[in-house]
């Protein structure tokens, strides 16, 4: 999956893990190409060598699904621009998702000479192909090679309850397992986890391990930084031929469709001429009045003889602008759903 087509599944709902009962939804597989030259090992994954650092405003997280089977693992995507205004996208790794169970739910042995150990826990519930165990010292500090690398790291409820966090391989596992706990904190969307965990309220340093364009990051390595960016926003709107009653689920033809770009501060105009059209479509709008005396934006009219030519002109100028943000009057209920249908 392409940096464009994560940005253009907007249109059809977003982030994997919205669903409306919250559960986590089978998330995307992506294939990796080749690696860079120069590499620093930090975890499983390597990571190109950091050429300095780099802050991002974040604008959007998302997450994919990597490999296949057992060998799935989750990558987040921090999608951002830097205070001169580029774009950035930032890959993170290792970081996994996980719930809070409490640890008189799990069958496990006590010891009142030493700290729980993960070795400690009997429960079959763990054994679970999908579950990968339960964080430890070693799993936090990784560098920590001792015997209490396998002391379970705990955790207080709000009721005083020991926790320990229970490790999904993705998120669509945590989602699908965590009933079979006493569970808290299961239902947090994956990249909502990260943005808490890691305190990131506005934007974020990494550093600069560029590989094939984006940085790829272990998420050890996000610092939260104080950073707000203007987004650049696409404001959408579609109309529809409508004389067959209310459309529906992309049937009938879209006929024009204007967007507005905060940046370019500009408003272009697609336009279906069709075949059988009672109107002859206008080449410029010199004569329109904006509600706004104050604007004095261009507006550019684009008129196409086949539906087909309007939409792949304006996907072009979708990819040429690469908004952060896609909106619109009634966007998510009807405009963006009903344009990925029509496509």
């Amino acid at each position: 999956m392409t940096e464009e087509d994560m940005k253009l599944a907007a249109f059809g709902g977003g982030n994997p893990d919205a669903a409306a009962d919250g559960e986590v939804e089978e998330a995307r597989h992506v294939t990796e190409g080749d690696e860079v030259a120069e590499l620093v090992d930090l975890s499983d994954h390597r990571f190109p060598e950091a050429d300095g650092t780099v802050e991002i405003a974040v604008t959007q997280v998302d997450y994919t699904v990597e490999g296949y089977g057992d060998e799935e693992y989750p990558v987040l995507h921090v999608f951002g621009r830097t205070a001169d205004r580029e774009q950035e996208h930032v890959r993170v790794f290792d970081f996994k998702p996980y719930f809070y169970t409490p640890v008189n739910d799990l069958d496990h042995e006590e010891s009142d000479d030493r700290p729980l150990r993960e070795e400690d826990f009997e429960d079959d519930r763990l054994m679970e192909e999908r579950i990968t165990g339960v964080e430890t010292r070693g799993e936090r500090e990784p560098s920590l090679d001792t015997p209490e690398a396998d002391e379970v790291v705990t955790y207080e409820s709000i009721r005083g309850e020991t926790l320990v966090k229970v490790f999904g391989q993705t998120p669509r596992d945590v989602g699908q397992l965590r009933d079979r706990f006493e569970h808290y904190e299961a239902d947090i969307l994956f990249p909502n986890r990260l943005l808490i965990d890691k305190d990131i309220t506005a934007g974020v340093r990494v550093p600069e391990q560029r590989d094939d364009g984006s940085i790829k990051v272990h998420h050890e390595q996000l610092e939260p930084v104080d950073l707000s960016v203007e987004p650049r926003v696409h404001t959408f709107d579609i109309e529809v031929d409508d004389r067959a009653g209310f459309p529906e689920d992309g049937e009938e033809t879209v006929i024009c469709m204007t967007s507005h770009d905060s940046d370019r501060d500009e408003y272009v105009v697609w336009l279906y001429d069709a075949p059988d059209a009672t109107v002859d479509a206008p080449e410029t709008l010199d004569d329109f009045e904006f509600w706004n005396d104050d604007t004095d934006a261009a507006i550019d009219v684009r008129v196409f003889d086949t539906e087909e030519a309007m939409h792949e002109d304006y996907l072009a100028y979708l990819d040429e602008t690469d908004p952060d943000v896609l909106t619109g009057w009634n966007f998510d209920d009807f405009d963006a759903p009903y344009y990925v249908s029509r496509l």
